[in-house]
């Protein structure tokens, strides 16, 4: 379990409602279909569920230049997240 998460303060994750917590990708094992939006300069692969359009992580499309993942806690349940620190990320 995280011990923070991220409310990151952009417009695309504020308009998502994320809030991330960050894993190694080998530490994550990602079930069940989702369909993908790449952004960030086609850095970033954010996936999100095709039925109720949740965002549940993002990856990086090559895993050499971004050494990490994010994973939308919201798909934890409110009793796990609201458990867990937050801090508001910058407005990149």
């Amino acid at each position: 379990m995280p011990t923070e998460l991220n409310d990151c303060q952009c417009e695309h994750c504020q308009k998502r409602g994320a809030l991330w917590a960050y894993y190694s990708p080998d530490q994550v094992n990602i079930s069940g279909s989702t369909s993908v939006y790449v952004w960030n300069k086609r850095l970033l692969e954010f996936h999100f569920c095709p039925t109720c359009g949740m965002t549940t992580h993002w990856w990086p499309v090559d895993a050499k230049s971004v050494p990490w993942m994010g994973l939308n806690a919201r798909v934890l349940g409110r009793d796990v997240f609201q458990q867990i620190q937050v801090t508001k990320g910058a407005n990149d």
